[in-house]
């Protein structure tokens, strides 16, 4: 399920050259959150990783009866979300099984945690345990192949995060290290032979990254829009898994 795009080729590049991103863009963002919907039924169990100080549902988004749980590395980030964030929290590195949490969950989310991690294969793994039977994973992650994946592995951390404050206004603070490992298309499918289901969709979302020039806008979609229409998967520069235990 790739996102359609707003128009042939040439609109796409129109539209990026007036320092506009294609409406594809809004229809990626909302695709996750769609997905997720349908697995929330009264009285779930969920568990966010990942998530820290802001979860993917907030409380007014969530079933009757919901269990909603955190996991991340990091205490201070749990800590410093808003007050009824997780009914409970653990501070726990994804990629080390935690014994507590096997076979809990009815739902496991994760945004834009996964790129992060030294080994997706250890996290998807404890993922699965984390999960009942029948259980459903959700998970958006940026693209090895991406490429600002490409320029995070030769320019320093404290680099990006200058730059991502000026060309996007992010908080310094909330810019981590990552990492991508095994984070494309065939790689994911690769390390999930266990799971009952999986589902790898590929998104193409890279010129967010680049309102500030128009040039290089117009450029990157037009790579981009290459990129679907060959279903070029393993250089997208997001993706979501949806898989199922």
């Amino acid at each position: 399920m790739t996102p359609s795009a707003s128009g042939g080729f040439k609109e796409e590049v129109k539209q990026a050259w007036a320092g506009k991103l294609p409406e594809r863009y809004g229809l990626a963002e909302a695709s996750f959150l769609d997905l997720v919907s349908p697995s929330l039924t009264p009285g779930c169990r969920i568990l966010d990783v990942g998530a820290g100080r802001t979860p993917v549902l907030t409380p007014e988004a969530r079933p009757e009866g919901c269990e909603y749980v955190g996991l991340d590395i990091s205490r201070s980030e749990l800590e410093g979300a808003p007050a009824g964030s997780y009914d409970s929290f653990v501070v726990g590195d994804i990629t080390k099984p935690t014994p507590e949490l096997e076979g809990r969950f009815d739902l496991v989310l994760s945004l834009q945690l996964l790129e992060h991690v030294k080994s997706l294969d250890d996290s998807l793994d404890n993922i699965y345990s984390y999960l009942r039977p029948g259980g459903r994973f959700l998970g958006q992650l940026s693209g090895t192949f991406s490429f600002f994946a490409l320029a995070g592995r030769v320019i320093p951390i404290g680099a990006t995060r200058a730059i991502l404050k000026w060309a996007q206004h992010r908080d310094p603070a909330s810019v981590f290290p990552a990492y991508y490992h095994h984070c494309w298309a065939s790689a994911i499918r690769k390390i999930t032979p266990q799971w009952n289901k999986v589902d790898v969709i590929p998104i193409w979302g890279g010129s967010a990254y680049l309102t500030r020039s128009r040039p290089l806008l117009a450029l990157n979609t037009a790579y981009e829009h290459w990129g679907m229409a060959g279903n070029h998967n393993n250089l997208a520069t997001h993706y979501i898994i949806n898989a199922q235990r």
